[in-house]
């Protein structure tokens, strides 16, 4: 589309809606069928069912925020509460499987920064426009890492930069523009578990495997060389 000022900060959305995410477009189109209801500030309490020989899915019991319960009927129900809420959503409404949270992955991510003496202004333009395979199937089954650009945002880089003292990090933050980094997704081969806590918080238990850092620390080495080069 035509110009419209937002293309240097895509990162954080287009208020015009040229990015086209699930605002601007699929929901946008269930909207405008007439058939679709959105509940906001909503949490799922558990799945319902018919009973019988064949127990199946017609409903959810909610809560709105502020309290407010809510339930509904339907004819089919798609649980998709992402990866570490519907494994919860699943235990809630009675469902006994002994893998339900269990084989959470989560590709792992670390980052290499390069300094340079032009600015790069890592913060403006299209996120992750190119990607690196170089160490992508490490054991030869798939696993390994790659390497991407990403747009990098004072924020994330407050978050990432080592510092030693108010005026290190001072000084790590005014070279921020002249700082470019490129990022080491793994596919984890290892893998972790999600579950509820006794207040009914969603936890994690995730530590990288050792295969899985061997596979970070060698895509880091490659991020660094292409740094450097």
């Amino acid at each position: 589309g035509m110009p419209t000022g937002d293309e240097g900060l895509c990162a954080l959305g287009f208020k015009h809606g040229e990015r086209q995410g699930s605002m601007g477009s699929l929901l946008l189109d269930a909207a405008k069928t007439g058939n679709f209801r959105f509940i906001s500030g909503c949490n799922v309490e558990k799945v319902t069912f018919e009973t019988g020989r064949k127990p199946r899915a017609n409903g959810v019991v909610a809560k709105v925020e502020g309290g407010t319960p809510l339930t509904v009927k339907a004819r089919a129900v798609v649980v998709a509460a992402g990866s570490l809420n519907s494994p919860n959503v699943l235990k809630r409404s009675g469902l006994k499987n002994r893998h339900i949270g269990s084989n959470l992955r989560l590709h792992p991510v670390t980052v290499a920064l390069g300094d340079f003496e032009e600015k790069i202004f890592s913060g403006e333009g299209a996120p992750m426009t190119t990607v690196s395979d170089v160490v992508a199937n490490m054991d030869g089954k798939g696993y390994g890492a790659r390497i991407e650009t990403p747009i990098a945002l004072p924020a994330q880089y407050t978050a990432l930069l080592n510092w030693k003292g108010a005026a290190h990090k001072k000084m790590l933050m005014a070279r921020m523009q002249y700082m470019s980094p490129l990022i080491v997704l793994a596919r984890d081969d290892g893998s972790g578990r999600v579950y509820e806590d006794s207040e009914g918080k969603v936890r994690v238990d995730y530590n990288v495997s050792t295969k899985d850092a061997a596979h970070m620390l060698e895509g880091l080495k490659k991020a660094c060389n292409i740094l450097v080069a």
